[in-house]
């Protein structure tokens, strides 16, 4: 999260380190497979350990450790069923119309759908969801989404360092396309047609809010919380335990567990040690622990293997290319990104520090949805990065050691430490080393900690991942690497901007299907990888353990955390 909906804390949420049609991830073993049957856990708690959410501000949650609560204690107007499909049930709309333009659609609220509080859910409360997710004083990371909607640009376009009064920015969200004719019908003007707005309105940020609540001093406390999805914030001991109860007043069908309980770890390694001792009932598995839990008679049987939709890479500081800022040697020299990106060895990574799991990738859109390019991108190929590293030495004016720990121009690589990526950063550091002859130093921060770096000092080189909001390309190049003008979306961290890129992924988003956008897709891809402000590394791969009583948990292909969209399906069968 932050600016950008990154996968921090897989390791302990059910992701190894490792991806659209979108389909249903299959689990291989383990409780999801288990057969149904009708004697029940008395204690029907479902227990799983995380970390500590930034916030459960649905408006500014960027981050999978937060969305993972948000997905249950609120709905948005359309949901996903396990095909990731997008539908009304689930979703706070009773069904959606579009224009014959396709720049109009027009929402019908379900009947009776209330907030955890009792409150009754209104179109209005749509709107002004819509209009705080935009107004550049939330100052929240996924405002771009907003983007398609008539009179967003003009709100995108404004330098969230130097705002205008505000009432000029009060006038402009009143002119921002969104409206409520009546409290059951929520109407969207689209400034062109964009067939994967559906989608848009399946995101948690624009879950609707009411301005009494999350305006008031605390209002994301347990104690004050209101939502509006399947499940209560029941509990949030900062930094140890959160937990969700079935919410009373949820009209759709209601959660078959009495409490989801959340550890929450600054270590999320501990939760393989917790889930052998029966303190929790789902875990990832540490990179090291892999092989014996293969080989393990009964722990192979409860593992759950699958893709997903993500991708783990490595992005530069790229505003030394137009900021004033001297250290930003990447943002500099391509040769030297290059470099960089072509001695990596991700085969090597894959198989030895993740033992198998995941696929090597040198492009951003995922395998197994559509728009994955497998077969563009750097290569492992020593030679070349040493001879683009020497010119880049030559034209930067730099030596090898200026650029090591220690040099005058140090390269820094950042990650969040005790989420279990220490292996990888070092096995990145050794690589650098032993075919570039540069050591870059490895610093690692807390999650909160390590985003707040990521704005406002930025790293040489950060270490981040992105996870599937919605299965289309869309979210994972405009989403990521998009720029309104010059100014870069809120997950775009490099801060790498190219017009061409985002003129084709314009096109793209007005075009019927995706079937004819996707040619744009693949334009904009190859000027992504041709570009390399980031180093791809690989898709991610599922590889997480759940104890056999858990039944009814229904992973799919998009989850950071394994079954994520569907607690509310769980049931705990009885167990010794």
């Amino acid at each position: 999260m932050w600016n950008k909906r990154v996968l921090g804390a897989l390791v302990a949420l059910g992701i190894v380190l490792a991806a659209c049609g979108g389909g249903t991830s299959s689990p291989s073993a383990g409780g999801a497979n288990a057969s149904p049957t009708t004697s029940l856990a008395k204690d029907q708690t479902f227990r799983f350990g995380a970390t500590e959410s930034p916030t459960l501000d649905p408006q500014k949650a960027t981050d999978s450790a937060s969305i993972v609560v948000l997905r249950s204690i609120t709905r948005t107007l359309v949901y996903f069923d396990p095909e990731l499909k997008v539908v009304t049930d689930g979703g706070l709309a009773e069904k959606y119309d579009v224009s014959a333009d396709g720049k109009t659609v027009t929402f019908t609220l379900k009947a009776g759908i209330k907030y955890s509080n009792g409150d009754p859910i209104k179109a209005s409360d749509f709107v002004y969801s819509f209009q705080r997710l935009i107004d550049p004083r939330t100052a929240a990371g996924y405002s771009y989404v907003m983007g398609d909607i008539v009179g967003a640009a003009d709100l995108l376009a404004l330098d969230p360092t130097k705002l205008p009064a505000d009432a000029k920015i009060d006038a402009l969200i009143a002119k921002l396309g969104v409206e409520a004719p009546d409290d059951s019908t929520f109407v969207v003007h689209l400034a062109n047609a964009t067939a994967y707005f559906p989608y848009i309105v399946s995101l948690w940020v624009t879950a609707p809010v009411e301005k009494a609540w999350i305006t008031a001093k605390d209002a994301t406390e347990a104690k004050n919380y209101v939502g509006s999805g399947p499940f209560n914030l029941a509990q949030w001991d900062h930094n140890a335990k959160l937990v969700m109860k079935p919410n009373p007043n949820w009209a759709g069908a209601k959660a078959k567990l009495s409490e989801v309980d959340m550890t929450l770890y600054s270590d999320t390694n501990l939760t393989y040690d917790a889930y052998r001792n029966d303190e929790l009932d789902m875990s990832s598995v540490p990179s090291a622990n892999r092989a014996e839990v293969s080989a393990d008679p009964q722990l192979s049987k409860e593992v759950i293997k699958s893709s997903v939709l993500a991708t783990y890479y490595m992005g530069f500081d790229m505003r030394g290319s137009n900021t004033p800022n001297p250290k930003s040697v990447m943002g500099k020299s391509k040769e030297l990104r290059y470099a960089f990106s072509e001695s990596v060895d991700r085969a090597a990574l894959v198989n030895t520090v993740n033992q198998g799991v995941g696929t090597p990738a040198t492009s951003m859109v995922p395998k197994g949805m559509q728009g994955n390019q497998p077969d563009i991108g750097l290569k492992y190929d020593v030679t070349k990065a040493k001879a683009d590293l020497q010119t880049a030495l030559t034209n930067l004016g730099v030596t090898a050691a200026d650029l090591s720990d220690g040099g005058k121009d140090a390269i820094e690589l950042g990650f969040n430490s005790g989420a279990g990526h220490e292996p990888i950063m070092e096995f990145l550091q050794a690589q650098w080393q032993t075919n570039l002859g540069i050591k870059v130093k490895l610093s690692g921060l807390e999650w909160k900690s390590f985003l707040a770096r990521l704005d406002e000092a930025p790293f040489t080189i950060y270490r981040l991942g992105w996870g599937a909001d919605y299965p289309h390309p869309n979210n994972f190049l405009r989403d990521v690497f998009g720029c309104t003008g010059t100014t870069p979306n809120g997950n775009n961290e490099s801060r790498w901007c190219n017009a061409q890129f985002n003129d084709l992924l314009n096109q793209a988003a007005t075009k019927p299907d995706i079937a004819s956008a996707l040619p744009l897709y693949n334009q904009a891809q190859q000027i992504l990888v041709d570009d390399a402000p980031v180093i791809f590394l690989y898709w991610y791969g599922r590889f997480t353990l759940v104890k056999p009583w858990v039944q009814g948990l229904t992973p799919t292909a998009q989850d950071s955390t394994t079954g994520e969209l569907f607690f509310d399906r769980i049931q705990i069968a009885a167990h010794s």
